[in-house]
């Protein structure tokens, strides 16, 4: 079951960061004022998030720890 994920940017003057989240996990209390949502990805499993993620960043390969991160997102995840 594909799951969509979001990517939140928020910029200061000191720093930028960077939030990942699946959408229904979102806390907007963990992003401040003025984060944005600049992408937006479905996949089913965390892997598969990871591996657009890195991707979309262009941060090279995504290194999958367990191959438990493939296993595809349930209904209660």
């Amino acid at each position: 079951m594909a799951s969509k994920h979001e990517l939140w940017k928020e910029e200061d003057a000191d720093a930028t960061e960077y939030a990942f989240f699946l959408s229904r996990d979102r806390d907007m209390q963990q992003l401040g004022p003025n984060a944005q949502l600049i992408w937006t990805v479905d996949a089913d499993s965390y892997a598969e998030a990871m591996t657009k993620y890195y991707e979309f960043m262009d941060w090279g390969e995504y290194n999958v720890m367990s191959p438990e991160a493939w296993e595809p997102y349930s209904l209660s995840d």
